[in-house]
């Protein structure tokens, strides 16, 4: 990965061949609908996350698991997320049906919908819905919520029920085990435990994400980074239209229903597959592996070099994303080995749910006391001795609201005052 390039470009076309799962639910739903593609691209992908996924844990790396924090984000009927979202209910009815039925088990048919249905109504109520299911033998778990916007908006606000729901939200996406205790004088409270490995995914939908992305501590958070985002603006969809009565939506439900049985008889196998082992694992081909780190180290390096800018504190995240993403479809397919063409599409799909935040973060990170003079002197200051080039650090403070002009003379000032020397600032060879 070239040093100093903030976006790659990754060819986003697969060559995977039709009994990939993700792909033929996509192709079924554009063919019927006018759905957003971007939209149909990101749900099929709890398709799997939810499904065959709790069968799987990466190699090499500890309780890595492919479940996913799916966030769809339109004005509202812009993106038909309610359409999409109840296909995709369809689709994971008729997977479990199937799935339970030859396991022989028909009794859980419902109490799996249900734990798939969850809303996230508080943290306590979150986790004793979780260790319920699991007591009745369900062993994955997910918020599907089309409120998504209003509990984002109420984690933030510090709303007194939502306290701890996004670190309660943060354990659950990498398994961790999660302990709330009260104080004894709350005598009708009791401490509440999160045994690890509980595995959960999230599928939400919400207005744009300009409405709930307006604090920067929204982005330094944890919870921020696990959110995959897709947005999606109305000016995208202008050539994108399918007349209301020229949709055929029960061949569409049809093809559905068969997808359904497919995924639910491969869910069975799967599980079958198992043995005596509590999971199957993943392994990356040696090209795969390479770019996997790559691209953590060249996240790791700018987020060290711009630890005050939201935006890359929230990239950060992409490695996880592409990684599950990478799990999802490489199980999709029906393989064990996670390849390069699997890291450049899933890349690829972990910058769409990151490249149209910038804009906002840049609103965020130029606070009232980061154009402070003095402030900006530091930093330059900073940069410098940390032994950036100059054009480096010109490029880093035009993030500031810091230019040319300003530059040179901010430049001036530090020289004038003996803070940096003439060497410290020469152009780097």
């Amino acid at each position: 990965m070239e040093e100093g390039k903030d976006e790659l470009v990754y060819n986003t076309t697969s060559s995977i061949d039709n009994n990939c799962f993700m792909e033929r639910f996509q192709n079924i739903i554009e063919e019927y609908t006018d759905v957003p593609e971007k939209f149909t691209t990101a749900v099929s992908y709890p398709l799997i996350a939810e499904t065959l996924g709790r069968f799987y844990k990466l190699t090499h790396l500890k309780d890595y698991r492919p479940n996913l924090y799916i966030i769809l984000a339109s004005a509202p009927r812009i993106g038909r997320r309610g359409s999409l979202t109840k296909a995709f209910s369809y689709v994971l009815e008729g997977v479990f049906s199937i799935y339970y039925k030859e396991l022989k088990k028909d009794e859980l048919l419902g109490y799996e919908i249900k734990a798939h249905m969850l809303e996230g109504g508080s943290p306590q109520g979150l986790i004793d819905d979780i260790n319920y299911f699991w007591d009745t033998g369900i062993v994955s778990y997910a918020i599907r919520s089309s409120e998504f916007g209003r509990l984002f908006k109420l984690i933030y606000q510090g709303t007194n029920y939502m306290n701890g729901m996004d670190g309660l939200l943060c354990k659950l996406w990498s398994g961790e085990s999660y302990y709330e205790s009260f104080s004894s004088r709350g005598k009708k409270h009791k401490p509440r435990y999160l045994p690890p490995n509980r595995y959960f995914n999230l599928l939400g939908t919400m207005q744009k994400a300009e409405k709930y992305l307006d604090d920067k501590k929204v982005a330094e958070t944890g919870l921020a980074r696990r959110l995959s985002i897709w947005d999606v603006s109305g000016e995208e969809l202008l050539d994108k239209y399918k007349p209301l009565l020229g949709r055929d939506e029960e061949k569409m439900y049809i093809k559905l229903g068969e997808l359904g049985q497919e995924l639910g008889k491969r869910m069975f196998d799967t599980r079958n597959r198992l043995g005596d082992n509590d999971f199957l694992y993943l392994d990356f081909t040696d090209g795969a592996k390479e770019k996997f780190n790559d691209l953590d180290r060249t996240l790791d390096r700018k987020a060290k070099e711009n630890d005050d800018d939201p935006y890359y504190l929230f990239i950060q995240g992409q490695i996880d994303q592409t990684l599950k993403f990478a799990m999802n479809r490489a199980i999709s397919r029906g393989s064990d080995v996670i390849n390069e063409e699997d890291f450049d599409v899933s890349l690829s799909h972990a910058k769409i749910s990151a490249i149209p935040l910038k804009p906002l973060f840049n609103k965020l990170k130029v606070p009232k006391i980061m154009r402070d003079k003095e402030h900006l002197l530091s930093k330059m200051e900073d940069y410098f001795k940390r032994g950036l080039s100059r054009s480096k650090v010109q490029q880093r403070m035009i993030g500031y609201g810091v230019h040319a002009f300003e530059f040179n003379e901010y430049l001036s000032v530090l020289i004038d005052d003996g803070r940096l020397s003439e060497e410290q600032i020469k152009p780097k060879s």
